[in-house]
Formats: C-alpha cells, sequence, structure tokens
C-alpha cells in the first residue's frame, strides 16, 4: 500500500502537467480549495467505444461551502479555452448525474450507456471558431466580471 507521501509525489509527477493533457487544476479562494478538476487523455475504460478519443474534462468537485457561486462555469470555461488552445475541436466527459448543468454549459449528450456498472451520459462540447479559425469569446464580459469578483472580493 501507498504512503500518503508517495500518492502525492506520484500525483504530482503525473497529474500536475501545466500545458498538457493529464493536468489537475484546482481554484483556492483565500488559501482554501474550492474546488478541482482535470483534464485527461482518457476517462473510460479499455475497450469502451470511446477510449482513445481526447481531451477528457474528469473530476469537477466544488466544495460544499463554495457552492453557487458560478465556479463550475468559471472552471469549466477555463479548461475548456486551454484545451481549444491546445488545437483540439471539442472535449468530452461522462457523469452520472449532472446532465442538465453540463447542458447549460454548451456540452450535449452523445449517448447514454452502461459503463463501471453503471449508467452514465457520455457529452461533448464543440468549440466555436470564427472566420479567422480562432476561437469565439465563451465567457461575456458580465462573466468575467463575476468571476474576477469571487476570486478577488477585497477589490469590491
Amino acid at each position: 500500500m501507498r504512503t500518503l507521501e508517495q500518492a502525492i509525489e506520484e500525483i504530482s509527477r503525473d497529474q500536475l502537467n501545466r500545458d498538457q493533457l493529464n493536468s489537475t487544476y484546482v481554484v483556492l479562494i483565500d488559501g482554501q480549495l474550492a474546488g478541482t478538476a482535470q483534464l485527461l487523455t482518457e476517462d473510460t475504460p479499455a475497450g469502451f467505444h470511446y477510449h482513445g478519443t481526447r481531451p477528457w474534462l474528469a473530476s469537477l468537485y466544488i466544495f460544499p461551502p463554495f457552492r453557487g457561486r458560478g465556479l463550475v462555469k468559471v472552471l469549466v470555461e477555463a479548461l475548456v479555452r486551454r484545451c481549444e488552445n491546445w488545437g483540439f475541436e471539442s472535449c468530452w466527459l461522462i457523469t452520472q448525474h449532472l446532465q442538465q448543468t453540463y447542458k447549460k454549459l454548451a456540452f450535449r449528450t452523445i449517448e447514454t450507456c452502461e459503463v463501471y456498472a453503471h449508467e452514465y451520459t457520455v457529452m461533448r462540447r464543440d468549440f466555436a471558431r470564427g472566420a479567422d479559425g480562432k476561437p469565439k469569446p465563451i465567457l461575456t464580459e458580465e462573466d468575467a466580471q463575476a468571476a474576477h469578483k469571487l476570486l478577488h472580493p477585497e477589490q469590491y
């Protein structure tokens, strides 16, 4: 069995990549961990018909004291933008319960299927591109101001 120190070292080595897939992202508010998410090369089991499709948004979690502040949108949009900047044309996810939340964030249902002996929904968000081929802005100015206010309340 791994020690906590070994687990932290493994995660630091394998998942805290800043500019590539298999990255873990965190949101800190006033030094407290408010939320996490990952961008992965894979989030389905070998043999599953989406295995090999990438990138995958995974492990999105907002800690209870920070829920209801719009952090899901801020975090998802930041990770989607990162995928776009890396040249991907879409981002995938697999979820058991949050279909409506992801639909509000422009993900669409691809199919519902059994994975890991449970029913899951596979979803995908295709990235909008302008005539110049560059990603279109997804967050509005209002969204950006709300995120800034959330992350820097002392300035308001």
